[in-house]
This record gives structure tokens, sequence and C-alpha cells, in this order.
């Protein structure tokens, strides 16, 4: 990062905070803070104001707004490049937003920078997904308001083998991952922090109740360490259709995976059928047996 474009940045984390300490923006630009004290002095000698209080930190004088917009050709290609995928992933009225706020952004863009975006743009097609990111989902808007107003979510909950449980969960965050929603807050049934995949809630209701947020240390998750060897033929094949517990080649047909819970990797490896041969554990070994065995009875 060279010092102007830390310069920028600076300014546009102090116009974000109220107030911000040297040893901070030292530690967030990786900087001594003798480098930030001299970019603060810069800043003031640009006429950016800026007061500064012993103790408390740097904070932009009230009133201060930053100039018009200002991209670079590549900025400007990524904002609005990115603008028109959300386009086409996303469904509602979220997509339609996005539409008008593309129209935005081409609009206050430099001529250049606009003739670039929109030449790199049509050389560049997002075809839609199957299941497009809805944000108008009535369980969705309502997971956001529980979690903007601190409000206790009753679930009804279906999980992996169909049991339906009833759950009171106090939610911090919605994570949407691998073409699914997912819930992760304090389970009170299960007394620690959980996440729930929302197309598994029978039932959702925010209730009245309102909670403080847990400061909650998260245990590290046993990770259960699968090899599988591939036949030569599926390699690109597998490549293409990676699954997410890939962490590395042990050699050029045996990889390594690492999942929480063999039901996440099980349906993956079967979908390649005798091309790939799981080495170890030899407890998921034994699941794909009873598997295989209960597809040929039900195939003879």
């Amino acid at each position: 990062m060279t010092k102007l474009d830390r310069l920028f940045a600076i300014l546009l984390h102090l116009h974000a905070r109220r107030r911000v300490r040297a040893q901070d923006l030292a530690q967030k630009f990786e900087v001594s803070e003798r480098t930030i004290y001299r970019d603060m002095k810069a800043l003031g000698e640009m006429g950016i104001p800026i007061t500064a209080l012993a103790g408390t930190g740097y904070a932009l004088m009230e009133g201060f707004q930053l100039p018009p917009l200002i991209l670079s050709p590549d900025e400007g290609l990524a904002l609005t490049i990115g603008a028109r995928m959300f386009v086409r992933y996303a469904s509602g009225k979220i997509s339609r937003h996005a539409e008008v706020a593309l129209q935005k952004i081409e609009a206050v863009l430099p001529p250049p920078t606009r003739q670039h975006a929109q030449t790199s743009g049509q050389l560049i097609e997002f075809f839609p997904p199957q299941h497009r990111l809805n944000f108008d989902s009535p369980n969705i808007q309502s997971v956001l308001d529980a979690i903007s107003t601190r409000r206790v979510l009753s679930l009804r909950y279906q999980d992996r083998d169909e049991r339906i449980t009833e759950r009171e969960v106090e939610p911090e965050r919605l994570n949407y991952s691998d073409g699914a929603w997912y819930i992760t807050g304090y389970c009170r049934l299960r007394a620690s922090l959980r996440s729930f995949r929302l197309n598994r809630v029978v039932d959702l209701r925010v209730t009245d109740e309102k909670f403080t947020p847990r400061l909650i240390y998260p245990t590290t998750p046993i990770l259960q360490t699968v090899h599988i060897r591939f036949s030569k033929g599926i390699i690109s094949r597998v490549r293409e259709r990676q699954h997410y517990g890939f962490t590395h080649e042990e050699s050029s047909d045996i990889w390594v995976y690492q999942v929480n819970q063999f039901e996440e990797i099980t349906p993956w490896i079967m979908a390649f059928g005798a091309q790939a041969e799981v080495l170890s554990p030899p407890e998921l070994r034994a699941r794909l047996r009873q598997e295989a065995e209960t597809l040929i009875k039900l195939l003879t």
C-alpha cells in the first residue's frame, strides 16, 4: 500500500468512526505509530479537519463530509461487475435495488472509468444459480429483525434424521454458504453456540423476549480427517466439484479432507461411485459399505 492509498484509507476509517487511537490505526495498516503521527500531520496539511485528544485518539470535526466519489478504472470495474453478479444471483426487491444502484454508480463514474467498466462488463456473463438469494423470504426478514432488535427466536427444527425439536435461540448473525442460509446463535436447549440451516426450520417465530448478547468463546470443533484415492480419469472432475472440506493433496491421486461429521461428505463421495475409494477412517468406509448394500437391496 502506497502512502497516498494509506492516507485515503485512514480518512475513510475516520469517517466511519467517532474516534480512533493511533495504536489501532498502526495495527490495522501494519505500520508504526510514528508513521501514523506523520500521516495525521499530512492529512491536516491537506486541509482535513482532524482533532486529537491525548489518550482518546483522533476524530474528524463534526460536519465534515468526504468529497464526491472518485474511483480508479479498476475500482469502477470491480463495483459494476460485483453489482451485475448480485443482480443475477439474487431475486426479489433486493435485485431490483441492485440494478438501480448499478445505474447510479455508472452515472457518477468519470467517462473513461465508466467506458472501461462497461466495455469489460460486456465480456463477462453471469448465469443465475439454481437457487437464487431470496432476501424477500419471510423467514430471512424475521431473522434479521430478531438479530437487530435482540429478540429470542422460537424454532421448530428438523435435523438430518428428520427429528423435530423445539428450540429457543438467541440469534447473532445470518450466514450464507454453499447455497444455504444458516442462523448462528446461542441455543438454550443445547446451552452452546449452534448453527441452524434455515430450510430445515419447520416453524419460526420472533418472540417478544429480549436478550443480552453473551460473551461466548466457541470451542474448536473436533474435525474428522478423510483420505480418498481417486481414479486418474476423474481428477479434473473432482477439482471442478471440489468438496469444501478439502485441505491438500497427499499424492497425485490421494487427497485429504476434514469435516465435522461424515454426513457432510458421504453423498459427495458416493456421487463418484467406484472411482472414489475412501482409505480412512474405517468408520466412514463402513458407512459407505452400508449405503452400498442398501442400494443393492433396492435395485435387486
